[in-house]
């Protein structure tokens, strides 16, 4: 796990499923009981969205980082694009 002193980290927020953010917590309360406080629900996040991008990089991009021009992500609905994200569940 990322340790809370890892350099440059920023806030970041974004909207999940409830059942996963609920999941991800008592997965955190479960690994502090076994492994202390050194795993918190920032370095579990940390992880796994790191995780994520270096499978998405071996997947598409010939295990090559993405580039980024700078341009912001679009915000609203979500939009699906096959195994990256799902499309939208209905109510």
């Amino acid at each position: 796990m990322t340790t809370e002193n890892s350099p440059q980290r920023v806030r970041f927020g974004t909207q999940v499923d409830a059942e996963v953010l609920e999941s991800a917590r008592a997965t955190v309360l479960a690994l502090q009981r076994l492994l202390g406080p050194r795993v918190s629900l920032a370095s579990f996040t940390t992880d796994a969205l790191a995780e994520h991008v270096r499978r998405a990089e071996r997947e598409y991009n010939d295990g090559q980082p993405f580039g980024s021009d700078g341009a912001r992500l679009p915000t609203g609905p979500r939009i699906g694009a096959g195994d990256v994200a799902e499309p939208p569940r209905s109510p």
